[in-house]
């Protein structure tokens, strides 16, 4: 039978707390640089959504009157032109999302640190409560006894907790549009490429 040491086995669970609080600290910065990073490329979509969208515009309008007329080949069963706008609905698409995505990031963002904020505040007012609640002497500063102030606390305690819940409710909701327009965002700007690109070479060869 293993002899139990007390002085190891407190080492151990030093070194894994320590372990799990870096982790931690990682796995937070991580989910930091990776939504910032998702942003940036939503960002960068809506631009070259509009760009892509402008340069195509200016490509169809310089061939339109061509003697060939190459967007009204039959493309897929259908005229060419209405592949273009297809391709211009997705890339409208792309752009639009790409901008919300921003949006509701600085929403969440800023709910998330409401939150935590209005957390702290109800444990400070917990610990007031509690700690008017024992025999202990206590001068308040502002005159008046205990009971009422910590009557008051106990509402305002309860103000805080109903505004928390609010907000949790609006930052999930705005985290689950943002994963939405993300995921609406790179999908329709990577279809919209796809058809627009294919659209263009059709017409190229129709010239």
């Amino acid at each position: 039978m293993t002899d139990f040491n007390p002085t190891a086995v407190h080492a151990e669970m030093s070194q894994s707390s320590d372990a799990l609080s870096k982790a931690a600290t990682h796995f937070d910065l991580t989910q930091i640089n990776v939504n910032k990073d998702l942003v940036e490329v939503s960002e960068k979509i809506t631009l070259y959504s509009a760009a892509i969208i402008s340069l195509s515009l200016t490509f169809v309008g310089s061939v339109a009157n061509a003697t060939s007329r190459p967007f009204d080949a039959i493309f897929l069963g259908h005229p060419l032109k209405y592949t273009l706008f297809v391709a211009w609905s997705l890339m409208l698409t792309a752009f639009i999302s790409g901008l919300f995505v921003r949006w509701f990031n600085a929403r969440h963002i800023y709910w998330t640190a409401a939150t935590e904020w209005l957390k702290k505040r109800q444990r400070l007012r917990q610990a007031k409560i509690q700690y008017l609640g024992t025999g202990l002497t206590v001068v308040l500063t502002g005159g008046g006894s205990k009971e009422a102030y910590a009557a008051q606390e106990a509402e305002y305690l309860a103000n805080d907790k109903k505004l928390c819940d609010e907000l949790d409710g609006k930052n999930a909701f705005a985290v689950s549009v943002k994963a939405f327009l993300q995921y609406a965002c790179f999908l329709t700007f990577g279809f919209g490429i796809a058809v627009l690109t294919i659209s263009m070479m059709v017409a190229v060869s129709h010239l």
